[in-house]
């Protein structure tokens, strides 16, 4: 998986070889450093009259690094190598010791509702789960949180990797943005801000127009066209009649041919189904999406040093729960206006409470 930021190259992460592992990271390590050594000079400069130009320089520098850490932070808790793991959280300290703020998650692993240390066991105990994680990893450069948490269900998993794959990576009619696209419309109509989320990051990645996520109305008539079998595939499939399918196929300008209606169908009920098991099993936010880090540091605001160390902490555990509720509203309301924008049809607040 080709895999660039910048002139950072990440895909050699995905390698088998350790060699090829080792080498990208160092790359990797002397881009972030450099980065963060220009960062902490800006930083020492700031108050002078001659750095007041620069603040849009600034902001952009800081946004490319902030990005690389937040990559880094995900590998150094999700890569299923370990080389890999260690030497980020490595280059992770390294860049602290600059002075430069480093992220750090948000939540409690992959699942509100399994321990993250339970998964870690069961991933680690199990060859076969490992070999799984390593092939994912190397396809997509990443382990999501539901392939973590199907960990349990290692034959389902197999099964499930590799309609994924063919649906979203494999040569087929339609094209790779359209694919996420498509997956964004079918999360939204359920509100599943994880998915929405995770394929809003996959979509921008593949090339897709940002413009498209401001809402349905923005991106191609030929997808605006999906809108209506997606609400009723999604909230009421027993009314679709052979007519909805024949308006699709229609011979004009913006008309579906068979084979991509027919992959299309297929990713709005993968993802229907997907945002179902999202809930159920209580997903978190990806570690380097929206809602699965923070760049600030733990409050310490109400609490003096000597309760931390007698162990009188739980307000740090409110705190951090408190921080995700928040988070969660805000993702909440950022999806419902996604739902109700990525539908065409007057009546989605009839179907969405269905």
């Amino acid at each position: 998986m080709a895999d660039r930021d910048g002139e950072v190259r990440w895909d050699g992460l995905c390698s088998r070889d350790a060699g090829a592992r080792d080498s990208a990271l160092e790359n990797i390590r002397q881009a972030a450093l450099k980065k963060s050594e220009a960062m902490a000079l800006i930083k020492e400069n700031a108050s002078s009259p001659a750095a007041e130009g620069l603040l849009p320089a600034t902001d952009s520098a800081r946004g490319g690094l902030n990005k690389m850490l937040v990559r880094l932070l995900m590998l150094s808790k999700r890569c299923p190598f370990r080389d890999v793991r260690e030497k980020s959280e490595a280059i992770l300290r390294s860049v602290q010791e600059l002075g430069i703020r480093i992220p750090r998650p948000l939540g409690q692993g992959p699942s509100r509702f399994i321990p993250e240390m339970e998964i870690l066991r069961v991933s680690a105990e199990d060859t076969q789960m490992h070999a799984l994680f390593a092939e994912s990893f190397s396809a997509l450069g990443h382990l999501d949180n539901v392939t973590l948490v199907m960990v349990f269900h290692p034959q389902y998993l197999e099964s499930f990797l590799k309609t994924q794959h063919y649906l979203l990576q494999m040569d087929g009619p339609l094209p790779l943005d359209y694919r996420h696209y498509i997956g964004i419309m079918a999360a939204a109509r359920h509100q599943c801000s994880y998915l929405v989320n995770l394929h809003v990051n996959y979509f921008l990645h593949v090339g897709g127009d940002p413009k498209w996520l401001s809402g349905l109305q923005n991106a191609p008539q030929k997808l605006q066209n999906l809108g209506e079998l997606n609400k009723m595939l999604a909230h009421r499939p027993w009314l679709i009649t052979k007519e909805h399918i024949e308006q699709l196929l229609k011979t004009e300008e913006y008309s579906w041919s068979l084979a991509e209606l027919i992959h299309a169908v297929v990713l709005l009920t993968h993802y229907h189904s997907l945002a179902s098991f999202t809930f159920g099993c209580g997903i978190n936010p990806e570690i380097h999406c929206d809602g699965g880090h923070t760049f600030s540091p733990p409050s310490a605001s109400d609490y003096c040093i000597c309760d931390i160390t007698n162990g009188n902490h739980g307000v740090y555990e409110m705190q951090g729960l408190a921080a995700n509720i928040v988070v969660s509203i805000s993702y909440l309301v950022q999806v419902k206006f996604m739902s109700v924008s990525l539908s065409s049809s007057t009546d989605s607040t009839v179907y969405s409470q269905l």
